[in-house]
């Protein structure tokens, strides 16, 4: 097992901390990943927060992962698209989300633009909040780098683009 990926969390959640205080006023909050779903979570309880302050959001999760972890919150996701990506999530709101509707994006840092653009282009406003930053780890095996190197590994599963994007670097 390789690991490409390292979570690191944002040292400044203000803008987070701020769109709690109006929370009420999102049509939507769109997670895009576990790692979303508890930053968020977790920093909505240590504001004194629950569940409670979502009343009447609409909330999007990526894929079943993502919206287990919400469901484990006793929340449930109105969409989860087709296809677990920014182009299936801008497909599954077509139609549903309304022209000057309110959606809170919160995200890790070196996530694709293409997700809040098309948000836009649909006529959402579009507020995109950093979480946290998937970076390359620190200590890597790469002894495992030098055995796909070597024609020993047949198959490499990929979990996200920043994971690809990582392995390159590695």
């Amino acid at each position: 097992f390789l690991s490409t990926v390292e979570i690191a969390r944002e040292p400044d959640l203000r803008l987070l901390h701020k769109a709690f205080g109006k929370i009420k006023a999102y049509d939507w909050i769109i997670f895009t990943s576990v790692n979303a779903v508890d930053i968020f979570f977790t920093e909505l309880a240590a504001r004194q927060l629950d569940i409670r302050s979502l009343q009447g959001v609409r909330l999007c999760a990526i894929g079943p992962e993502t919206r287990e972890q919400l469901r484990l919150r006793g929340l449930f996701a109105d969409i989860m698209p087709r296809r677990f990506c920014a182009e299936g999530i801008l497909q599954a709101l077509r139609g549903k989300l309304k022209p000057g509707q309110k959606v809170l994006l919160p995200r890790a840092r070196n996530a694709r633009p293409l997700l809040p653009e098309g948000l836009r282009q649909q006529g959402a406003s579009v507020d995109e909040i950093y979480l946290y930053q998937a970076s390359v780890p620190k200590n890597s095996d790469k002894s495992i780098i030098e055995q796909i190197m070597a024609g020993h590994i047949d198959i490499i599963t990929f979990t996200s683009s920043s994971t690809v994007n990582n392995f390159v670097k590695l």
